[in-house]
């Protein structure tokens, strides 16, 4: 893993990645095709599996499954950067239709994503689009109740077992009026759970609800498990940038707040290079496929906020920022610290 590189000069960065900030129609269609006939191909010999063999036979289809969900789950995200098509109407269409596989509302999505990447490593504006992140000072500063929910939220296992299922069952289900307090969302939320439902009906009359069900819900629980996985890990790592209001610019966050975690092949595919993060916070338009050419331009962002697969684990017990030290840091750690000062 290496740090953020003090030297480099995020806007002229962004300025030399600009000319990758378009799409190619005929790439982006071949990209939306191949995706969602390979997953309609495998979800269905998941249902077929579990119908002829059982849930195990079934779980080895489902896993290929939850990585073309996730794959199309990154279209709809560029889709609602506007980055996958040149026209917003396309991206929007696209986006909303793409939103009936993934079973997440296009519109609410985009509407809170957006205020992530206008407010990330910005202490003054946590809390929308993003995970939940106390400083040290907050944490001990909070009541005994909330610093006890707050290491529940914060506990790897818990976060990734039941995170799946609160987004997929609850938050995503519900309109979140309390972060997106438009009328609009209440119809993206809607549309997206009635079409859903229906496409899962029609499935049902084919395989039965109880293929349908096992596969579906499998398929999700492992996409929602994978992507609060790689959403912690693009953010919440050690030498994380975060400022408070006052200091804090757009340039300069969006390309210290996100890591680059160098997946090996076939994942890269899988999560459409999504792991240059840092570049997609920079130039959120550049569609997924031309995310890699862009670390061909500039070379040093291959090793900035770098990270592989078997780094990330020990990233997940990495719980709260400490303001004085300028990193993310541990439980542990922090209750150390305080210890050393107390004493």
């Amino acid at each position: 893993m290496t740090g953020p590189e003090p030297t480099l000069c995020a806007e002229e960065v962004a300025r030399d990645l600009a000319p990758f900030a378009h799409s190619d129609p005929r790439r982006s269609w071949f990209q939306l095709a191949l995706t969602v006939v390979l997953f309609l191909v495998s979800w269905t010999l998941s249902a077929l599996a579990f119908v002829q063999f059982g849930y195990l036979a079934a779980l080895l289809f489902a896993i290929p499954t939850a990585g073309m969900v996730l794959r199309l789950f990154m279209i709809q995200h560029d889709c609602g950067h506007g980055a996958f098509f040149r026209g917003s109407r396309l991206n929007d269409g696209v986006g909303r239709f793409v939103s009936l596989l993934t079973m997440i509302p296009y519109d609410t999505w985009r509407k809170t994503h957006s205020a992530h990447h206008a407010s990330s490593g910005n202490l003054g504006r946590r809390g929308v689009g993003d995970i939940v992140t106390m400083t040290v000072e907050e944490f001990e500063k909070a009541s005994p109740s909330k610093r006890f929910f707050y290491r529940i939220y914060r506990n790897p296992v818990i976060f990734l077992l039941l995170g799946p299922v609160y987004y997929f069952v609850w938050k995503m289900r519900l309109p979140q009026t309390h972060e997106t307090p438009w009328k609009g969302n209440i119809v993206s939320v809607t549309a997206t759970n009635v079409c859903a439902a229906l496409a899962l009906w029609g499935a049902a009359s084919v395989f039965g609800w109880a293929a349908t069900l096992a596969v579906h819900a499998t398929v999700l629980f492992l996409v929602g498990a994978v992507g609060l996985w790689l959403f912690f890990v693009q953010h919440q790592f050690e030498t994380a940038y975060w400022r408070k209001a006052d200091d804090w610019t757009f340039h300069e966050a969006a390309l210290l707040s996100s890591s680059y975690f160098h997946f090996p092949q076939p994942l890269r595919w899988f999560t459409a290079n999504i792991g240059i993060h840092h570049v997609h916070h920079l130039c959120s338009r550049i569609p997924f496929y031309h995310l890699p050419e862009c670390l061909k331009v500039r070379p040093e962002l291959a090793q900035l906020n770098r990270f592989r697969t078997r780094e990330t684990f020990r990233m997940l017990n990495l719980a709260l920022w400490d303001e004085d030290a300028g990193q993310m840091v541990t439980f542990r750690a922090a209750r150390e610290r305080g210890l050393r000062a107390a004493g």
